[in-house]
């Protein structure tokens, strides 16, 4: 519903309450709207603080992603809205577990300006990280790490439930990762592969209520439509991709709702489009 009505009023959707803005914050093209209403909601939470630093950080780290991909698209960052007084606990927090994730994945020492507070107070160290020359080799290595230790397809053993509340807390804390080089691979070097491989791959188990996993797998899917065209979309259903992320992407290009509407009534099962009926009814993923 939130972003149905952004897009269709070309404006923040300001009625979305502050639990539920760490979702939407993924995908919203007013963020910096965004964030003030949060800072402001944060501020007049009459819960505990512990629960306001949930928030915060929750938000934080969502917003660190979008700077990360941002900066990288070249698009003008003009909504960094938290002081340095909410960034220090978040980075301080992030920072110490970061050390204790590279001594098990060494690689990881790459990365480690993501998860550093001068990186996004100086966005030139930023824009200087995606110019290193290395950058391909450990794009591909993260996220062919996040294909082997967290999806169902080239891991078929499924974990126990002990084993999941780790896997979500790995996925979360190493998210901005994954999603930088996603980006990093699908805008510069077109690698079709691993971006199916993200699009078509079941995770083990639902992140949580933040479901990062279902934002790096919209991701995926949506550059695979924009970069080979709608024809895709029968590959994708074909090879394990619901139809609820190609209704999500028609709520992000509404223009294109109807061209694949028809397509996907001529082209898919009868079975695929009863369900394509179905969300589009129910207004599913909106």
């Amino acid at each position: 519903m939130f972003l149905k009505e952004e897009v269709k009023n070309k404006k923040l959707y300001k009625e979305v309450e502050l639990p539920l803005c760490y979702n939407y914050a993924q995908e919203t093209s007013f963020l910096k709207d965004l964030l003030q209403k949060i800072k402001a909601e944060i501020r007049a939470e009459k819960s505990h603080f512990s629960k306001k630093f949930l928030y915060e950080t929750a938000i934080l780290h969502v917003f660190c992603v979008r700077v990360i991909e941002d900066v990288f698209l070249q698009k003008k960052i003009d909504y960094f809205v938290f002081d340095d007084k909410s960034l220090s606990p978040y980075f301080s927090k992030i920072g110490s577990r970061f050390e204790r994730f590279q001594k098990a994945l060494p690689w990881l020492k790459f990365w480690k300006p993501l998860y550093e507070k001068d990186t996004f107070s100086n966005l030139k160290i930023l824009e200087n990280f995606f110019s290193n020359a290395e950058i391909e080799r450990y794009a591909e290595k993260a996220l062919n790490f996040y294909l082997k230790e967290f999806t169902y397809k080239l891991n078929p053993k499924p974990p126990y439930n002990g084993i999941k509340t780790i896997l979500r807390n790995k996925i979360h804390f190493l998210y901005p990762i994954f999603h930088c080089s996603l980006i990093y691979l699908a805008e510069v070097k077109k690698n079709f592969d691993i971006l199916q491989k993200v699009a078509c791959c079941n995770p083990y188990c639902i992140l949580d209520f933040y479901g990062l996993d279902l934002w790096l797998r919209r991701k995926a899917i949506f550059y695979l439509i924009d970069l080979k065209g709608i024809k895709v979309i029968p590959e994708l259903i074909d090879k394990n991709c619901e139809v609820k992320y190609i209704y999500f992407y028609c709520l992000k290009n509404p223009s294109k709702m109807e061209i694949i509407d028809q397509m996907i009534r001529k082209r898919l099962s009868k079975e695929i489009v009863e369900e394509w009926q179905e969300i589009k009814e129910l207004k599913l993923g909106g």
